[in-house]
């Protein structure tokens, strides 16, 4: 890509468009391309972790931030997995992302029969983070496509 998002914003400004407007239009595109993906490779069982995949744009100080969030309670557990299972499975983990794991077994009951069951935790089944890497070359593609756009309407490409 010839210029870079910090140019193709300039330039829009010149044009007396709404530059930060387009960014977060285009930080929100970018983050729904990541969301449909991560809905294609999340586990289903019983669509609530699918269901609750979400994008968000907000501001962290100065900066404008894209959020894909899974905001099941049971996320982070088909993300990452659980016990020596989870630890031991593969996975791709974001940089500075450390889980710990519980290195004992537990019981839990099942709610279907009622009776106890000894696990050693779940692989992990990995949805989100893969979702992200799969597209991570593209976003600042889709961003400067939105911004580019955007100049056309202000009158010059």
């Amino acid at each position: 890509m010839a210029d870079s998002v910090d140019d193709l914003m300039k330039r829009l400004d010149d044009l007396g468009g709404d530059a930060l407007a387009a960014l977060e239009k285009g930080l929100l595109q970018a983050a729904k391309l990541v969301q449909g993906e991560a809905k294609k490779l999340a586990p289903v069982n019983t669509g609530e972790l699918r269901e609750r995949i979400f994008t968000s744009v907000h501001r962290d100080g100065a900066d404008l931030v894209a959020e894909v969030a899974a905001t099941a309670p049971h996320s982070v557990y088909v993300e990452f997995g659980t016990g020596p299972e989870g630890q031991k499975s593969p996975k791709d983990l974001p940089p500075d992302v450390n889980p710990t794991y519980r290195q004992d077994g537990w019981v839990y009951r099942r709610e279907d029969t009622g009776e106890f069951v000894h696990t050693e935790g779940q692989p992990a089944k990995p949805f989100l983070y893969p979702a992200f890497k799969m597209h991570e070359h593209e976003l600042q593609g889709v961003i400067a496509d939105v911004l580019m756009q955007e100049m056309r309407k202000a009158g010059q490409a």
